[in-house]
């Protein structure tokens, strides 16, 4: 099988606006000029249908009050014949037939190369995609951006959270001049306990003076009671004369019992005076001191979660650095792939995510200069049918065309191309679905 492929004869019946047309293309540029609707760009679709099949084809590709349809194409070493929906390729002499003929004839034609003028039409992404496949950087540029993406849907909660604890160490406001260490607390509380203890003991000594006193007031009662009854015993001892010897050891024994008691009276005194009062220590100071030491200690708490939150936030920060310049590094890598690819014109290059040409964004050059970069990344994608199909080219002035026409001389490719025209002089001529005139030159 050859490695190039060039259309010899073109023949359409009932394509379209085609009645009927056969031509055999002379020179490097076919020109297909005459009036709007005649059906210069019939021939060029019927090339695509005839190539591309359903996929290429118009919604009525057939002419309207026609019964029967076919395009033929004469490559040299094959001729292809699309009847209707049938699909016939037939090798030359000597050339070996194909299973699949529509798979044989996909790896012939290449879209963007048979209609450079869809470069104009796409949009800006889909124009530097296509030029990037052309460079052969692509897959890689691709891959730079799908781990880029990835790092940055990475970075994104990395920095979320530094800007978390970035509010949440603004808003912790911690006291100046706190000791390196926590204060130990537990030393104060046993202090405190020892106190209390200390209290506790002064407390049961002053109940049991109280107890005494208590008891030593009772025996004086009692004491008292008893004198006044020795006394009434006087009074009646005066009174009952007749009885006194009888009450008479009674008496005695009154007396003694009264002093007896009073005597227990008076030391129960003496020894509640003597005895200690209970000493009390000032757990007020204390209890001031482990305030203090609890307020220091949550604000050094509150400055070591600080520290910590500060540290996590560096970390993310770092992190987020550290994929940031991951990232620049690739962007860095992407521009030095495209610096360094084989780009089909000079001038031409990928900036983001569009194609600029010397400097400024093909979107905004004129339609003739997007024609011309659609042929020649067309072209540079090395279909095996070298040809560019030309729709519009009234678009092209006479600038372009000698520089299309350079251009197909230098890269060995062919162009077809449509063109609005009255003279009836220019190339092929269609009136009315036929050939009105041929006018190629060699």
């Amino acid at each position: 099988m050859a490695d190039r492929y060039r259309i010899l004869e073109f023949s359409a019946e009932n394509f379209k606006r085609l009645k009927f047309v056969t031509f055999k293309p002379k020179g490097r540029i076919t020109t297909l000029s005459g009036k709007n609707d005649q059906g210069k760009s019939s021939v060029l679709d019927a090339v695509m249908y005839a190539f591309g099949g359903a996929k290429a084809a118009p919604e009525m590709p057939m002419r309207k009050g026609a019964s029967k349809m076919e395009v033929k194409l004469d490559l040299g070493t094959l001729i292809a014949r699309r009847t209707g929906t049938k699909l016939e390729v037939t090798p030359a002499k000597g050339e070996k037939a194909w299973n699949t003929p529509q798979r044989m004839l996909d790896s012939i034609y290449e879209e963007l190369a048979f209609n450079p003028q869809e470069f104009a039409l796409m949009d800006a992404e889909s124009q530097a995609e296509a030029l990037r496949k052309v460079a052969g950087v692509d897959e890689e540029l691709k891959r730079l951006d799908k781990l880029n993406d990835e790092d940055y849907k990475a970075r994104t909660p990395i920095n979320l959270e530094a800007k978390r604890l970035a509010a949440e160490i603004t808003g912790m406001v911690v006291q100046d001049g706190l000791p390196k260490e926590k204060i130990d607390d537990t030393a104060i509380l046993t202090k405190i306990q020892e106190v209390d203890a200390i209290n506790l003991k002064a407390r049961q000594v002053d109940q049991e003076k109280r107890d005494a006193e208590a008891g030593s007031g009772q025996l004086d009662r009692l004491a008292q009671a008893a004198a006044s009854t020795a006394t009434a015993a006087h009074e009646r001892l005066e009174e009952l004369q007749r009885q006194v010897e009888q009450q008479r050891e009674k008496v005695v024994q009154d007396d003694l019992n009264a002093d007896r008691i009073r005597k227990q009276a008076d030391d129960a005194v003496a020894a509640a005076a003597l005895m200690p009062q209970g000493e009390f220590a000032d757990v007020m100071a204390l209890t001031k001191e482990l305030q203090q030491a609890q307020l220091v200690n949550r604000e050094i708490d509150k400055r070591n979660r600080r520290a910590e939150l500060e540290a996590q936030k560096t970390t993310k920060e770092r992190e987020s650095r550290d994929i940031t310049r991951r990232m620049e590094e690739r962007e860095e890598e992407k521009r030095l792939a495209i610096v360094n690819a084989a780009l089909p014109l000079p001038g031409l290059t990928v900036d983001g995510h569009q194609v600029l040409y010397n400097g400024i964004p093909v979107k905004q050059l004129g339609e003739a200069r997007q024609i011309l970069l659609g042929v020649a990344i067309g072209i540079a994608r090395d279909p095996k049918l070298r040809l560019a199909l030309i729709p519009h080219g009234e678009a092209l002035d006479e600038d372009a065309l000698a520089e299309l026409a350079q251009m197909a001389e230098e890269k060995d490719f062919y162009v077809w191309m449509a063109k609005v025209d009255s003279s009836g002089k220019l190339g092929i001529v269609i009136e009315d679905g036929m050939i009105a005139s041929d006018n190629q030159e060699e």
